[in-house]
């Protein structure tokens, strides 16, 4: 058993208990930030590279809170959509697959440079459904053309690094870097569908 995950949950857990007890943070208005992001998925798994190919496009919405008592430190949750497509083995088909994301977890930010920019790192597990469709046409002229369909679940976890430039007090772009692993179970084996994103967002504190 991959005890990647656990490590993930239990690390987090405890950050939680240490930093997030009631009577040391006070949440008040003013301290959320909500957020549009587009990145270029890039897998680490040689096998799913070779089938979907080395770029993907990762769309994401994600919600953070500040503590007032506790600066640098954010809880966040986030939700994320990967779409790739590509060969499911044979030159006569084609595969889809989507991944849907659903992750938390806290990231530490610090200011460096006045009130305009901040640097973040994070972490958190991460919930993952993946679909997979598979048309296979062999030929135009007989009943060998079929299509498959696929759901699979896998736990792990997701690693978050980013530079955040606001622009005024209300409004920010963010830039990131972020790792995922993703371990799923196929038929007899696991596969981590994993891997780096890097690309930016609009954002907004209220």
């Amino acid at each position: 058993m991959n005890k990647t995950p656990l490590a993930f949950l239990f690390f987090m857990t405890n950050i939680l208990n240490f930093s997030l007890s009631a009577d040391e943070v006070v949440y008040e208005p003013g301290l959320n930030k909500s957020e549009l992001r587009a990145a270029a998925f890039v897998p680490t798994s040689n096998s799913f590279r070779d089938i979907y190919g080395n770029v993907g496009l990762s769309l994401q919405v994600e919600q953070a809170q500040g503590f007032s008592r506790v600066k640098n430190l954010e809880v966040w949750e986030n939700i994320e959509w990967i779409f790739m497509d590509g060969s499911p083995g044979s030159s006569c088909g084609s595969s889809d697959i989507d991944i849907l994301n659903v992750s938390f977890g806290v990231k530490g930010i610090g200011k460096v440079y006045h009130d305009w920019i901040y640097l973040y790192a994070g972490i958190g597990p991460d919930l993952g459904i993946v679909w997979v469709k598979n048309k296979i046409n062999c030929c135009d002229d007989c009943d060998s053309n079929q299509t498959t369909h696929d759901t699979n679940f896998g736990v792990g976890g997701v690693l978050k690094t980013g530079c955040q430039l606001f622009v005024s007090d209300l409004i920010y772009f963010d830039f990131f870097a972020d790792y995922l692993y993703l371990p799923v179970w196929f038929s007899h084996t696991t596969k981590d569908l994993g891997g780096l994103k890097a690309g930016g967002g609009l954002s907004f504190r209220y």
